[in-house]
């Protein structure tokens, strides 16, 4: 339980941290299914999910009430939550999501000169975020394995926890000034 205790901690401040440099940071689901949180069934991704409905934060900042009352329906159950950064307008962010290690050396080979920006290992690969104003570029998929993440997308952030057990970390850094 104290590992627990020292995750939720660490996620609670990181959120702090992020919503003070103006990104909208939100609590997402545990990475693992328990039986004590009431809300597996709105759940669809474990870990990538927001805690409550994402129509409360994709277009602003999610309210100092509900984000609180979001962490604590996690720290209820016994489980600290994932912490996610809302792409696009809100957070003025836009990222490059490669999954897997050939997605990876894709990236790098094809879009090389565009990534000198602040990174992140997830789960399974590395995620590149970079500051952008409007206009933002549309979500797609740029081939398999390689994503871009922008309106109306979030990601979650270090120092989340993958399902798969990896924890999201910052290159280089062990936090992100925007």
């Amino acid at each position: 339980m104290s590992n627990n205790r020292s995750n939720s901690f660490d996620v609670v401040r990181a959120i702090d941290l992020y919503r003070s440099q103006g990104l909208n940071a939100i609590p997402l689901c545990p990475p693992r299914r328990h039986d004590r949180m009431p809300t597996w069934h709105r759940c669809s991704s474990p870990g990538k999910a927001p805690v409550g409905r994402w129509s409360e934060c994709h277009s602003e900042m999610l309210s100092e009430d509900k984000l609180r009352s979001w962490v604590a329906h996690c720290l209820h159950a016994g489980h600290p939550p994932n912490l996610g950064i809302v792409m696009g307008g809100v957070s003025k962010l836009v990222s490059l999501d490669a999954d897997g290690s050939e997605a990876v050396e894709a990236c790098e080979l094809e879009y090389g000169h565009l990534l000198d920006t602040a990174r992140f290992t997830t789960g399974r690969g590395v995620r590149w975020v970079y500051t952008c104003g409007p206009p933002y570029p549309k979500s797609r998929v740029l081939r398999p394995g390689v994503e871009v993440l922008s309106s109306g997308r979030q990601t979650a952030a270090p120092p989340s926890l993958h399902p798969n057990g990896k924890r999201y970390a910052w290159f280089g850094c062990t936090q992100r000034t925007w």
